[in-house]
């Protein structure tokens, strides 16, 4: 009788053993599914974050109402999908061109503020006042060289280059003057050079600008167009 009772006891413990094994077992498998659910999901948020689709069946489902990032086709054309229209770069400046080289630059001069001098600009760094002129072919822009600190040339043409030659009047007046100006410079697009000026007591000195497109100068009859600059005391000398 008692060796029946022992039986009885470790049949039933070993039940409990495989009992508690297979639960284990269920609860092992649980975890792992889980986890693969989470991988798989994970996944799908690294694609959409990287600019890819995610794959269809692998823990959610590949269903988006916007276009991703880099992807072509109807669905992705702003004016469909209500986005916004990319922006054009900072650096990317762009304004009204000419087929003329003359018109094509700015004439731009430096005028000290009311109560001030050329000299508190020019050695004091003072702020000042500039103005951009506008030159047209065979014309003439007139400056007060009593109220002129800096007179310069710049290309507004957002592509071609321009070189200007300017005549050996401007050294009459210039306090320091590149010679390159004289011989003929090239002004890039968006490019300016900057004369300082000495205010002299002259009635009236006019200095005459070449100039013709950088692409056009080695050709057999090149354009050159011209005007001219009109410099006059108006104001009292060392004002």
């Amino acid at each position: 009788m008692t060796a029946i009772n022992r039986s009885e006891a470790r049949s039933t413990t070993q039940l409990r053993r495989l009992r508690a094994v297979s639960a284990g077992l269920t609860a092992v498998a649980a975890i792992l599914a889980l986890s693969v659910s989470a991988i798989a999901q994970s996944s799908d948020v690294n694609a959409i974050l990287g600019g890819e689709t995610p794959t269809a069946g692998a823990g959610s489902p590949a269903v988006r109402s916007a276009p991703f990032p880099g992807e072509t086709g109807p669905s992705s054309d702003p004016a469909l999908t209500g986005q916004a229209a990319p922006i054009r770069p900072g650096t990317d400046e762009r304004w009204l061109t000419s087929d003329h080289p003359v018109e094509n630059l700015s004439v731009i001069s430096v005028h000290p503020l009311p109560g001030e001098k050329c000299q508190d600009v020019l050695f004091d760094i003072r702020p000042s006042t500039r103005v951009r002129h506008s030159p047209n072919i065979d014309t003439t822009l007139d400056f007060d060289l009593g109220e002129l600190c800096l007179l310069g040339i710049r290309n507004e043409s957002d592509r071609r280059t321009v070189v200007v030659r300017v005549g050996e009047e401007l050294k009459t007046v210039a306090i320091v003057s590149d010679s390159r100006l004289n011989s003929g410079i090239a002004l890039g697009p968006g490019r300016e050079i900057m004369t300082p000026i000495r205010p002299l007591d002259v009635k009236a000195l006019t200095v005459g600008v070449e100039a013709v497109w950088d692409d056009q100068i080695d050709a057999a009859d090149p354009t050159v167009e011209s005007f001219a600059l009109r410099l006059i005391n108006k104001s009292k000398p060392g004002s």
